[in-house]
């Protein structure tokens, strides 16, 4: 969804996708779908080991 415009939801917020249009089911689901696809290709946290106690 490169033609989305960027937005700040708040002032001195960083940008980002502003959606005008939330009745259009079918390009809310494209892009949950797409962000879900971005962020699984991201690096997982480490997780801490946990003591024994």
């Amino acid at each position: 969804f490169p033609e989305l415009p960027l937005a700040p939801p708040y002032a001195g917020a960083k940008d980002y996708i502003r959606v005008e249009d939330t009745d259009d089911a079918a390009a809310l689901c494209a892009l949950a779908r797409l962000t879900c696809e971005a962020l699984a290709e991201l690096p997982q946290p480490k997780r801490r080991k946990r003591n024994a106690p």
